[in-house]
C-alpha cells in the first residue's frame, strides 16, 4: 500500500491502441445511430413545419450542421485509429 504515484500516476503499460479499438468502435457505432436519429428528427421538422420563423429554421440548420461536422470527424478519427494513416 505504499504507491508513491500521485492520482494521476503513470499509465497502465498494457493499455494500447491494440486492445481499445474495440471501445472506440462502439462508441462510433452509437455516435452514428444517434446522428441517424437526430436526422431523422430534423427531416420530420422541415416536413411538418414548414410554415415557422426563419429563426427557428435557421437555428436547426446550424445545430445539424455542428452535428454532422462532430460526426464526420469522429468518423475520421476512427478511421486513422484503426488503420494508420490516409494512404
Amino acid at each position: 500500500m505504499s504507491d508513491s504515484r500521485d492520482y494521476f500516476g503513470t499509465v497502465d503499460s498494457r493499455i494500447t491502441m491494440d486492445n481499445t479499438l474495440g471501445a472506440l468502435l462502439i462508441g462510433t457505432l452509437l455516435g452514428v445511430l444517434l446522428f441517424g436519429m437526430i436526422t431523422l428528427q430534423v427531416y420530420t421538422y422541415v416536413m411538418d413545419y414548414p410554415k415557422d420563423k426563419w429563426h427557428l429554421k435557421f437555428m436547426v440548420g446550424f445545430l445539424f450542421n455542428f452535428s454532422s461536422e462532430s460526426e464526420k470527424r469522429r468518423l475520421m478519427c476512427c478511421r486513422l485509429a484503426s488503420f494508420g494513416s490516409w494512404s
